[in-house]
Formats: structure tokens, C-alpha cells, sequence
């Protein structure tokens, strides 16, 4: 639907390492905003999390810091019009997927979906997990991975 020379135009990749330095990218981001830019993504905000966890006091100040990012991302998105997409990587806990820092970013965020495996090599569900419109919640699309990205099955 969109040419990628277009996409390229109005979005931004940001591989993040570590919570601090995607807090000072996003400040400095933010004196730039405006213009052509309308999506942002994050990819795999919950490495940077989940790679500095350490003793139970640090980890209260790790999650605040996460806190205070999502405020931050949630502030732009509504003062410049931009959207963000983040990413979350899952871990394997007791047998079950559990997203890391999952109750953050599900509090900050106004869409989240997620995907699982459907049995089928190179498929993937795509679940409705929240949504502004109450509507779409549980609602779900069987998808097709490529190597040009995903799209649904009708």
C-alpha cells in the first residue's frame, strides 16, 4: 500500500542497548520533532530492561526509569502526532511465555497485540490483546511470515 521510499521518509528505527541511552535519544529526538515523522519504532525495548536487571533496589529504579520513558514516549506521541511501535521479546518461564516488564509497558500503551506460534511453519496468530476500541479486543488474524515481513490470511 505504501512505497518504501515513503515509509523510510515518515518513520524511525531505534535498536535500544539500554534504558538510559534510549531516555537521552528520545530528549533529543524530541527538540526535532515535526515535519514528515509519524512512527517511531522501538525495537525490543525489553532487552534494554531485562539486560540490567540486577539486585531488588536497582530494579525499582529500572522500573521507574521504564516509567518515566513510556510517560515520555506517551507525552510525544500526543504533543507531535507520531506513533510508536514497540517491540517486547518474550522469555520462557515455568513452561509459559511471559513478556518481560510486561505490566509497564501494557499500562503505557493504547494498543498492544501479540503473536503466537499456530502450529504451522512460517504462520503466527496475531491476538488483539488491548485496544482503544473495546471492540477489537480478542480479536485475532492468522499471518503469513516472509522475508519482506508479515501479512494476514483471510
Amino acid at each position: 500500500p505504501y512505497p518504501k521510499d515513503e515509509i523510510k521518509e515518515c518513520s524511525l528505527v531505534l535498536d535500544v542497548h539500554d534504558l538510559p541511552s534510549l531516555q537521552r535519544t528520545l530528549l533529543i529526538l524530541e527538540d526535532s520533532l515535526g515535519g514528515d515523522l509519524r512512527l517511531i519504532v522501538v525495537d525490543t525495548i525489553t532487552r534494554a530492561y531485562r539486560g540490567f536487571l540486577g539486585d531488588r533496589r536497582y530494579n525499582v529504579k529500572l522500573n521507574k526509569l521504564l516509567n518515566r520513558i513510556m510517560a515520555l514516549m506517551s507525552s510525544m506521541a500526543e504533543r507531535y502526532d507520531v506513533a510508536f511501535l514497540l517491540t517486547s521479546d518474550s522469555r520462557i518461564v515455568q513452561e509459559t511465555e511471559e513478556p518481560v516488564s510486561a505490566k509497564v509497558l501494557y499500562f503505557w500503551s493504547d494498543v498492544v497485540l501479540k503473536l503466537e506460534h499456530y502450529g504451522v511453519p512460517g504462520r503466527r496468530l496475531l491476538i488483539v490483546e488491548k485496544h482503544y476500541k473495546e471492540e477489537l479486543v480478542g480479536g485475532s488474524l492468522e499471518c503469513i511470515i516472509t522475508k519482506y515481513g508479515m501479512r494476514g490470511v483471510l
